[in-house]
């Protein structure tokens, strides 16, 4: 388990997230909730087996994502289709692009995502 924990207080980390929402992940044990730095479109990440969450209305669709060539692979948006500029995209420095608040969760009616 990776344990993603937010520098920031007001970002959300996995123990924020409703983890029986999201059924269809194979460990269901470290979800964040993410935002794409370009458009700012809200998501989850699976970070125990790299399963992208593309539509957080719809928490039961799920995509597998490789992420075993850092100069190659990457996260890509649903909203905005770019691939996120990060490998480590939930790792310091990067980790702060990524992360979304309580308020950016609520304000997008998505309130039952979190415990």
């Amino acid at each position: 388990m990776l344990n993603i924990k937010a520098i920031d207080p007001a970002f959300l980390d996995s123990s924020d997230v409703n983890h029986d929402a999201f059924r269809e992940c194979e460990s269901n044990r470290e979800i964040v909730l993410i935002k794409c730095p370009s458009c700012a479109h809200l998501m989850a990440w699976c970070c125990e087996c790299d399963t992208l969450f593309p539509d957080l209305r719809n928490p039961q669709m799920s995509v597998g994502v490789a992420m075993t060539d850092s100069r190659r692979d990457r996260v890509e948006c649903f909203g905005c289709h770019e691939r996120f500029p990060d490998f480590y995209f939930l790792r310091p420095p990067f980790i702060g692009k990524y992360l979304v608040t309580r308020a950016e969760i609520v304000e997008g009616g998505l309130e039952g995502l979190l415990t």
